[in-house]
């Protein structure tokens, strides 16, 4: 699918936001079905790979003795291993599906726009699944930039601490250091962020993908700063708020939070010594019950806020595919006027 094909007049950053908010709303259902697994598979997938590996362990304390327990630790331990292969399976594929539909999610937003209907969306993810190897580089370029740069700085103050200077310049050089890789990170993460479409929309390798994105990006980089920003505040803080506030209106968060709060209650080891120690230094303010409800209730709404960002990936790929068609449309625009 050529992306030349889609070629309008120059829009500006509150066009591009409306725009892409009408296509992702016109289409939410197809855009978001190829979201389903790859989230809710992930979930799935840590849910059956903390759940038996915990019961087991704890079933085993329970009645094995301790030597019995050292003696037979191998077939202990690849008993642990074989209860958490299905659940490792799962998130494994489902975090695979995932980076794929980050790809195959702009080429649909590209058919929705050019034709203003959609296949099935395997066609798409297949599309991207025949360029396997390439993207797998992209990837590891990718994670290679946001990895090794945060590492830096602590890599620096470990190599100051072992030639002996004071802990306390080690400190203060590590948190500029820290600030500088945060911003020059924030800066790399801009240029970068149209990976994804470059390599949905053109048959390039990975180095010629973040080539690509930075030379398209340069002439554009406060537009695709600001759409950034704004799409991380709708999609990471209000949306996810709103629907948050609305569990808690309709009274579905009592329902909701029974398995966290099932789990959480099973990990205090000793309720009673503990409880008695947050109603001392509460002075009888806080009990053992209140604080299990308000952890269940933090680490539900905490799951709830992640899945909700999770599954708005769509709407993020109709910003920056918009903004990948808008950058081409200017260039054109550009090239026909001179």
């Amino acid at each position: 699918m050529n992306p030349n094909s889609v070629i309008t007049e120059p829009k500006n950053i509150f066009s591009i936001i409306f725009k892409s908010f009408l296509i992702y709303l016109k289409n939410i259902i197809p855009l978001t079905r190829p979201m389903l697994f790859p989230v809710f598979g992930q979930v799935i997938g840590i849910i059956l790979i903390l759940g038996p590996t915990y019961f087991l362990t704890e079933y085993i304390q329970q009645n094995f003795s301790h030597p019995d327990i050292i003696k037979n630790a191998m077939f202990i331990m690849l008993g642990i291993i074989i209860s958490v292969i299905p659940g490792f399976f799962i998130f494994i594929k489902a975090f695979w599906e995932f980076l794929v539909v980050t790809v195959s999610l702009n080429l649909m937003v590209l058919e929705v726009v050019k034709d203003g209907k959609l296949k099935d969306y395997s066609t798409y993810n297949n599309a991207v699944k025949l360029r396997t190897k390439d993207y797998i580089i992209l990837l590891l370029f990718l994670t290679l930039i946001w990895l090794v740069l945060p590492i830096m700085p602590f890599m620096l103050a470990v190599l100051e601490l072992s030639v002996g200077i004071d802990p306390i310049v080690v400190g203060f050089s590590l948190l500029i250091l820290f600030s500088i890789t945060f911003i020059l990170l924030c800066v790399i993460s801009v240029y970068l962020s149209l990976c994804y479409q470059v390599f949905a929309f053109e048959s390039l390798s990975a180095i010629e993908t973040l080539k690509k994105s930075c030379s398209i990006v340069n002439k554009n980089f406060f537009r695709t700063l600001i759409l950034a920003i704004v799409l991380g505040i709708i999609t990471g803080m209000i949306l996810p708020m709103i629907i948050e506030e609305a569990v808690i209106k309709l009274n579905l968060l009592n329902w909701f939070v029974i398995p966290f709060k099932a789990f959480i209650e099973k990990l205090i080891r000793n309720p009673k010594q503990l409880s008695d120690f947050i109603f001392q230094t509460t002075n009888g303010v806080i009990k053992l019950k209140d604080t299990v409800d308000v952890t269940a209730n933090m680490a539900f709404l905490s799951t709830l806020k992640m899945i909700i960002t999770l599954l708005l990936l769509p709407l993020g790929s109709c910003v920056y595919s918009m903004l990948y068609f808008d950058i081409l449309s200017r260039k054109h625009h550009y090239k026909k006027k001179f």
